[in-house]
């Protein structure tokens, strides 16, 4: 039987799925990976994650579409943090959000969990997502920028969504608004952001302890997404992968041979 190396520790039901076709060897606390040299002693790697950069190898298995559409589709825990971060600032900026107009950049999963709690707190909503309607223009996002009172991100980021927010986009913000980040550190240009908040920029809250200590900023060490509910979910679905790998004794779709 072949053997699935864990380096952190997973939830039983995970395991319990992969002791169907696989011995578990656990080694768990941190990994350090020095040099370049690549590794070509597994099969494969599962990483919790969406694919974001801190992970630099030809064969891991993101997070993806699959996964939001099935142990993902219930975990709330990112747009909980955002209402966190948002409720925060708003105390801060003693503003009341009943009535206020929230603009939502992304309507995904996570976008569309943030709009149904603000239409709880009775907060009118513009949405900008060029892939969720065609009609969501350039104009569109001008028209959010412009009217919301707190503006919220919800996209990945890419080469189009890069320096998104930028000093044009800051500058044709309401004065006084909040700018609210759980995506992705780069999404908002920081030279523009160090402007906008020695101006009219009324705070940013973020998950990635970008400009930690600002008066008009709260940071957070990218926890949005850490709760035991949404932990568990991805261990059971990476599991079910693994299993998925060896039943069907084929490589993973985003495998390839590394002949270095």
């Amino acid at each position: 039987m072949p053997t699935v190396q864990v380096i952190t520790s997973i939830c039983d039901k995970a395991a319990d799925i992969i002791k169907e076709v696989a011995d578990i060897s656990t080694s768990y606390g941190d990994v350090i990976l020095t040099g370049l040299r690549p590794v070509n002693t597994n099969r494969t790697v599962f990483c919790p994650c969406t694919g974001v950069d801190h992970i630099k190898a030809p064969k891991i298995i993101h997070l993806d579409e699959e996964w939001k559409k099935t142990e993902g589709r219930k975990i709330t825990s990112t747009a909980e943090h955002t209402w966190s971060l948002l409720l925060s600032s708003a105390k801060l900026n003693r503003m009341q959000i009943s009535q206020k107009n929230i603009g939502i950049i992304g309507y995904g999963r996570i976008g569309r969990i943030v709009s149904r709690y603000a239409g709880a707190f009775g907060m009118n909503q513009f949405v900008y997502d060029p892939y969720f309607c065609e009609d969501y223009s350039e104009y569109t996002l001008y028209k959010l920028l412009k009217n919301a009172d707190i503006v919220t991100i919800h996209i990945p980021l890419n080469e189009e969504t890069k320096g998104l927010i930028g000093e044009r986009e800051f500058n044709q913000m309401k004065p006084g608004a909040l700018l609210i980040n759980t995506s992705r550190a780069d999404i908002v240009n920081t030279d523009a952001l160090h402007k906008a908040l020695d101006s009219t920029l009324g705070a940013y809250a973020n998950d990635f302890n970008v400009l930690a200590g600002h008066p008009k900023v709260i940071a957070t060490p990218h926890i949005a997404g850490n709760s035991k509910e949404a932990r568990e979910a991805t261990d059971v679905y990476i599991a079910k992968k693994i299993v998925e790998y060896f039943k069907n004794k084929e490589k993973m779709p985003h495998e390839h041979e590394d002949n270095s």
